[in-house]
């Protein structure tokens, strides 16, 4: 049943009728879907039969969406027309006239910002409902805690962002009062907090960390760690591994490391075990062989002068580093590990006329493995793990 009623001075006791002054003093600004149901509020009034005890009720009857449904709700509530609960549902119409008197009391932007903040609270929770009680504690956000509505949307999403799409209003409760306590209360001083927080949260904050600067990580250094990242291909294990290279510097920073990562990034290394394969050798070029035994999946990775005298002649013969690298991987997925068989494709290789790693991709593509390395590969995919991983997961293992 309808637990709608009027105020004792309210003069549309007995009949469905709409004040003069409701007409003359808000009829312009009202959106028609809140005039709708202002109209259907007073019919309730005086039709107790009528069942709408619940928003969803109320909802059906008017074909008005429960999410403008509260706007509605709100308009009418914050103009004086109107008093209701939520649950169950209960109003009671007010006088027009003196509703009138209030008028200004709440500027009109400031009723479209609630609306707006509303939708925007909605369009930030696709998945899930919006509960009266979390749109009273929104509106405390704005009203008691003094954040402008586009600063509490943003800390919404902010909160979605840290907890995900399931986080309570409690919580943002809580980082909303702490905001405010910090006097976070605009849209600037927010997005300026977010950048000072996402930065120290970055993963590139605990790579300063490893290095010893304990400090928050610049914009340009956030920028940088993202194109190693994103751009390379590195992560923060694979990073913090070439960092072994800054023992070397007086003062190790990003730029630093980047010259390194570049020279990794240039020779196709990028994980982790692979660079401390090719840092662990003192020399430039018995680091080269050292990551080349370790592509291989030798099961003796000592670097021999042997192994120093074929590849510096592999340079000479045009053959650059990361081509080098290229070549042990493939034919390590051929089922081929040892030096003598790389060697032997590289031989192959020159006589080819091929250098380059397109030129490599398409001689390898084009030839034919013999049917003896086809059964020593035992369907071979990648670096065989008894001899790559197990044995360089300790890299003080590793044969110098």
């Amino acid at each position: 049943m309808s637990q709608g009623k009027f105020s004792k001075d309210n003069p549309l006791i007995d009949i469905i009728q709409i004040e003069g002054q409701f007409v003359s003093s808000f009829l312009a600004q009202m959106p028609p879907i809140f005039l709708k149901l202002y109209v259907y509020l007073i019919y309730l009034c005086n039709h107790h039969e009528v069942k709408a005890d619940t928003l969803s009720a109320v909802s059906q009857q008017t074909g008005i969406s429960t999410s403008d449904l509260n706007d509605a709700l709100e308009y009418l509530s914050k103009n004086n027309l109107i008093n209701y609960t939520s649950r169950p549902f209960s109003f009671e119409i007010l006088s027009a006239a003196q509703a009138a008197k209030h008028v200004g009391t709440y500027a009109p932007n400031l009723l479209t910002a609630y609306a707006d903040f509303f939708a925007g609270i909605r369009a930030l929770f696709t998945n899930r409902s919006i509960s009266n009680h979390e749109y009273d504690k929104a509106r405390d956000w704005v009203e008691i805690f003094g954040l402008s509505v586009e600063c509490a949307l943003l800390l919404i999403s902010h909160c979605i962002d840290e907890k995900g799409a399931n986080v309570s209003f409690n919580y943002i409760d809580t980082v909303a009062r702490a905001w405010a306590d910090q006097d976070i209360t605009t849209i600037a001083k927010a997005e300026d907090y977010l950048l000072i927080h996402h930065a120290r949260t970055h993963e590139v904050s605990k790579l300063l960390l490893h290095l010893g600067l304990k400090r928050t990580p610049t914009v340009d250094e956030i920028n940088l760690y993202n194109h190693w990242v994103n751009d390379w291909g590195f992560d923060l294990k694979a990073i913090k591994a070439a960092c072994q290279e800054t023992t070397k510097s007086l003062n190790p920073n990003l730029a630093y490391i980047n010259s390194i990562l570049e020279t990794l990034h240039n020779l196709n290394l990028h994980s982790e075990k692979q660079i401390k394969a090719y840092l662990l050798e003192n020399s430039a070029e018995r680091r080269l062989i050292s990551v080349i035994l370790f592509e291989l999946g030798e099961k003796s990775r000592t670097v021999s002068s042997i192994h120093i005298n074929s590849i510096n002649n592999y340079k000479k013969q045009g053959f650059k580093e990361d081509t080098l690298i290229f070549v042990a991987k493939l034919i390590c997925e051929k089922g081929m590990h040892t030096f003598q068989k790389y060697t032997q494709k590289l031989d192959e290789l020159y006589t080819n006329g091929s250098f380059t790693v397109e030129q490599i991709t398409e001689y390898f593509e084009n030839s034919t493995v013999q049917t003896s390395q086809k059964k020593n590969s035992n369907n071979f995919k990648g670096r065989n793990e008894k001899y790559g991983d197990s044995l360089y997961s300790d890299p003080s293992k590793l044969e110098v």
